[in-house]
Formats: C-alpha cells, structure tokens, sequence
C-alpha cells in the first residue's frame, strides 16, 4: 500500500499549483506589470480606465485590473471628465502599482490614480475581482 500512496502523493506534486487567482501576464520584452485596483472602501460609480484614449475596463468598487504597459513614462486617466492624468514610470520586468481613490464630498466627487504598494494591494487582493480588458494597451 506504501507505493500506491507515494505515487499518489508524487502525482499531485506534480500537477500545477491552481489557487483560483488569476495572475499577471507573461511579461513581454520591453514592458512592465501596472496593478491598477479600487478597494471596496472607494464605493461610489464606476470609473472610466483610460489609456491612450482608449478606455481599458470599468472600474467598480472591489476591483483591480492588471496592465502590461511600454517601458518609459505613460499617462492614464481614472476618469476623463476628472481630467486628473496620473503618470507612472514603467520599468521593463517589474511590478507596479496603483489604487484609485475619490476625494471630496457627496456633491463632488473627483477620483484619482495614486501610487501604491504591493503590500497594500496584497491586503486586499483576496476580496477583489479582476476585472477583464475592453482593450488591450
């Protein structure tokens, strides 16, 4: 019986590990990773992810989206009628990321894109949904 269960146990090492979690892209030459996410704290509307004028995903509370962007200097927008442009340096390879958070009162709310940390997104990470790509940067 020894070696039926050391050939089991061999068998699911031996599978690939499947958490549910979806993860980041291969990284292509020339690119980086941007963790863009919106903590279910930030509730309020859905906010317009836009990148070279083209909008990317629907930013709801509770969601984040994961970009592979150009190395260099790139601009976004978390909402074009905010007209907020947040620009971030992307290094080829490396990991990135960005909360969306919405300033001022009930009457006037205006969201923007600040940097953040991987362990501020990690926190979270558990409790949010990634959300799919309308258009790929």
């Amino acid at each position: 019986m020894k070696p039926v269960f050391q050939i089991l146990v061999a068998a699911l090492l031996a599978l690939p590990a499947s958490s549910g979690a979806q993860t980041a892209p291969e990284s292509t030459p020339g690119t980086g990773t941007l963790y863009v996410f919106r903590a279910d704290e930030d509730n309020g509307p859905s906010y317009a992810l836009t990148y070279q004028n083209k909008t990317l995903a629907r930013m709801k509370s509770g969601t984040y989206v994961v970009l592979q962007l150009p190395e260099g200097r790139q601009y976004m927008l978390v909402d074009p009628t905010a007209k907020d442009v947040y620009g971030v340096d992307i290094k080829t390879g490396a990991d990135q990321y960005a909360q969306i958070v919405t300033e001022g009162n009930l009457l006037r709310r205006t969201p923007t894109l600040v940097d953040a940390t991987r362990s501020e997104f990690d926190s979270i990470r558990s409790s949010m949904k990634q959300v799919q790509l309308r258009n790929e940067p």
